[in-house]
C-alpha cells in the first residue's frame, strides 16, 4: 500500500444565524411537523376475536370516558389531556405535560 500524505481540513462558519451554538440549530427546526397521537386506551383481545369483528360491534378500552387520554409525539408520550368537542371536531384541551420535550428532537 503506497502512503499518501494527509493534509489537515477545516470546515468554514455556517452563516445566517448570530444565535449562540444550540439555539441556532435549534430555530431551524422550528417548521418540523411531527406526528401527534392521542390514545384514548388499549385493549387486548384474542386474533379469532378480532376476526369475527363485524361492523357494529363494540371493542372496551381499558381506561374510563372520565380518565385523561396519553398525547404522544413521534412515538414518545409527552402529556396527558381531556377529550373536548371544539365546533364538531374531536379535540384535546392538554392538561399536564410529561417528560422533555427536548429529547423529541
Amino acid at each position: 500500500m503506497n502512503a499518501q500524505a494527509v493534509r489537515p481540513f477545516s470546515f468554514p462558519e455556517l452563516q445566517g444565524s448570530t444565535a449562540p451554538g444550540p439555539l441556532r440549530e435549534i430555530s431551524q427546526l422550528d417548521q418540523l411537523h411531527l406526528e401527534v397521537a392521542a390514545v384514548a386506551g388499549g385493549s387486548s383481545t384474542a386474533l379469532s376475536s378480532i376476526l369475527a369483528w363485524k361492523t357494529g360491534d363494540v371493542l372496551e378500552l381499558d381506561r374510563a370516558a372520565t380518565e385523561p387520554v396519553d398525547l404522544y409525539v413521534h412515538r414518545h408520550m409527552v402529556g396527558r389531556g381531556h377529550i373536548v368537542i371544539v365546533d364538531e371536531i374531536i379535540s384535546v384541551r392538554i392538561s399536564e405535560i410529561v417528560g422533555d420535550a427536548s429529547k423529541l428532537i
